[in-house]
């Protein structure tokens, strides 16, 4: 706390300024006389100089003394207005005090609960730790025998899975070698078989050979003959078509002697022409399409 201590001067002095004095006039110097008509050195100049100087100094003495009394009076509402702000500096400065107080035993009884509450929750994760490390302890050894198990568990069923395998090796093998030796037996036997069928299928392909030789032979000869026959064909049909014109001819020279059993024998016989004819060209051409 501040202590304010008194100024000299007549007045004390706080941590505010105080307000500036009013300033001091100059008193303004009177009107001078009009000079006497004396002599210098008289007695009378002298007196009216000193009664001059007399009153100067009255009106100066009176003008200071109000000069005086206004700065009284100022020096007072200045010393009271300082006693004001002192007390109401105290007031403040007290105020702060019971606030910083009241603030420093809040701070104290908040960092006293603080602490409490730290030391509370420094127990309770010292519990929660030891519950938590207990019971990872226990999950751990839990774990541990699991896999102990675990690992009992698979290396029996590698065993198992091993002997099975072995067994279905063994039968797989077995299997395998019956399925070869019945695939031998199936394929000595297929082979004697194609071998049979291949000797029968020589055998009746000579045959079939020797036959088509025989078929060629009797094809020529019936060629031959379908030849010959052609030919003839064509000869009658010639001559036929000749004895046709030759008929025609003497019933137009001799239309009396027609008779109609003339008439349809020459339409027989050209129509017998015309089968000759056609039989022949066709014969000719499947020749043809044969050769």
């Amino acid at each position: 706390m501040q202590e304010n201590a008194p100024a000299s001067g007549g007045g004390t002095t706080t941590g505010a300024a105080a307000p500036p004095l009013p300033p001091v006039s100059t008193p303004t110097r009177p009107a001078s006389f009009p000079s006497c008509t004396t002599s210098p050195g008289s007695p009378e100049l002298e007196v009216s100089v000193l009664r001059r100087e007399l009153l100067m100094e009255k009106h100066k003495n009176s003008h200071l003394e109000g000069e005086l009394v206004k700065l009284r009076k100022s020096a007072v509402e200045i010393s009271q207005q300082v006693e004001a702000e002192e007390e109401c500096l105290i007031n403040r400065t007290q105020q702060v005090e019971a606030k910083e107080e009241s603030l420093f035993n809040r701070m104290m009884k908040r960092l006293m609960e603080l602490k409490k509450e730290k030391e509370d929750l420094a127990l309770e994760v010292e519990r929660e730790e030891e519950l938590l490390t207990n019971t990872l302890q226990k999950k751990l050894n839990q774990l541990r025998q699991e896999k102990v198990d675990l690992e009992n568990q698979l290396e029996r069923e590698q065993e198992y899975v091993v002997n099975k395998l072995r067994k279905q090796l063994a039968q797989v093998t077995a299997d395998k070698e019956r399925m070869a030796m019945e695939v031998e037996r199936e394929e000595e036997f297929l082979t004697n078989k194609l071998v049979k069928k291949l000797d029968q299928l020589k055998e009746e392909k000579a045959a079939v050979e020797e036959q088509l030789a025989q078929e060629r032979g009797e094809v020529k000869a019936v060629t031959a003959e379908k030849g010959e026959l052609e030919i003839l064909f064509e000869q009658g049909a010639k001559a036929l078509l000749s004895k046709l014109q030759e008929a025609v001819e003497r019933a137009h020279d001799r239309p009396e002697q027609s008779t109609l059993s003339q008439a349809r024998e020459l339409e027989s016989m050209a129509a017998q022409a015309k089968e000759l004819a056609n039989a022949a060209t066709t014969s000719r051409e499947r020749r043809k399409q044969q050769l």
